[in-house]
């Protein structure tokens, strides 16, 4: 298996959104966020922060991207996991939303200042292009490719690896 330059630099490195802002006076205005792709480096950052995150969370976040097993490796009740995500964001976010800053601050490389200033249409925003620039969706399904190709275990080993090495680096 080869990935052509092609399609690896076709990939964005960089989204801009365009949000509002009040100022003190209560004049509107716009800001426009750069959202940038995570180097590894960040990537870290980032697992070690997700890995804290509470399993009401995380179990919501699976089952919205369609996982069909609980943390228990039982089968997930799936009767709509969309709309009983959505339900449950409420509570979450209340609940979690230092944290949610945190992680989507990281992952965009915007100050978490001008995270928490966003509201919840354009923090919905920048999820999408968290994203969209760092490619989870396609990265996931190459991994599977690998994983298919040198064997789990093989995989795990290495990337077993990997975090020890990056843990003694940080």
């Amino acid at each position: 298996m080869s990935v052509s330059s092609a399609s690896v630099s076709s990939l964005p490195k960089i989204k801009k959104i365009t949000v509002s802002t009040i100022t003190p006076e209560g004049e509107q205005g716009e800001k426009v966020l750069t959202v940038t792709k995570m180097p590894l480096g960040r990537y870290s950052q980032f697992l070690k922060k997700i890995s804290g995150v509470p399993d009401s969370i995380s179990e919501n976040v699976r089952k919205l991207f369609g996982e069909t097993l609980d943390k228990d490796g039982q089968p997930a009740d799936t009767s709509d996991p969309v709309t009983d995500t959505i339900l449950q964001l409420p509570v979450i976010l209340a609940k979690h939303w230092p944290d949610l800053i945190s992680i989507l601050s990281i992952a965009s490389g915007v100050p978490e200042k001008d995270v928490a200033d966003l509201d919840f249409s354009e923090g919905t925003m920048l999820f999408e292009a968290i994203v969209e620039v760092n490619d989870f969706f396609g990265a996931a399904s190459r991994l599977q490719q690998i994983a298919a190709r040198f064997g789990r275990t093989e995989i795990l080993e290495i990337a077993g690896r990997i975090v020890a090495e990056t843990e003694r680096e940080s």
